[in-house]
């Protein structure tokens, strides 16, 4: 029974990647409104969620190449350019 369960849930996490998987390849090198929510100076990204054009992707979106350093809140335009996981990698388009 355990070794069912465990089977069985292997199966559904794989099929909610390759949705999000295609969900997220279909953004790529669309422009998206991101809520910022963080930033890493280390690493200069931003970790931000997507505003309304993409309500439901799960994950987030790290912004590279911003050309300041963005507050908690603002919102910016941002390129989409790949993904890792389920989250999304973008580029600095514009403040929104």
């Amino acid at each position: 029974p355990e070794e069912i369960k465990e089977e069985r849930r292997e199966r559904v996490m794989l099929h909610q990647q390759e949705i999000c998987f295609s969900k997220n390849r279909a953004l790529m090198d669309k422009e998206l409104d991101v809520i910022i929510e963080g930033y890493l100076p280390k690493e200069d990204i931003c970790v931000g969620r997507t505003k309304r054009d993409a309500p439901d992707i799960d994950g987030m979106i790290f912004v590279e190449d911003i050309p300041f350093e963005p507050v908690s809140g603002t919102i910016i335009k941002a390129k989409v350019t790949g993904q890792s996981g389920y989250d999304l990698i973008g580029e600095y388009y514009e403040s929104a």
